[in-house]
């Protein structure tokens, strides 16, 4: 299940946490992101703030095509660095949508 960071102003995807082991420390915290980019939208300067729970969107559609995407990959022993490659485009194609999106 991918969780996307974006910016609220322009949809700019701070932070994208594609599966489990993508990372040693896992998924960052909403001000571990904001840390990360200085306060501030790389893209539009925007002042970055933590998301309230009504920011909060989840896709599910987005997910179970994920899900999909992951389960052929193992079928066919696809490296899962393609398979990354193709979910980042697919995610970042989704503007404004993401399994677990949270808005700063």
């Amino acid at each position: 299940m991918p969780v996307v960071y974006r910016c609220s102003r322009c949809g700019f995807p701070l932070y994208v946490f594609a599966r489990v082991g993508q990372s040693s420390y896992g998924l960052p915290t909403p001000s571990e992101v904001i840390y990360m980019h200085g306060g501030r939208c790389p893209r539009c300067g925007k002042e970055l703030k933590r998301p309230t729970i009504r920011s909060i969107r989840i896709d599910v559609d987005v997910a179970s095509r994920v899900v999909q995407l992951l389960q052929t990959a193992r079928r066919l022993h696809a490296p899962l660095t393609g398979v990354e490659l193709h979910l980042s485009s697919l995610i970042s194609g989704l503007r404004g949508t993401g399994e677990a999106e949270a808005v700063a």
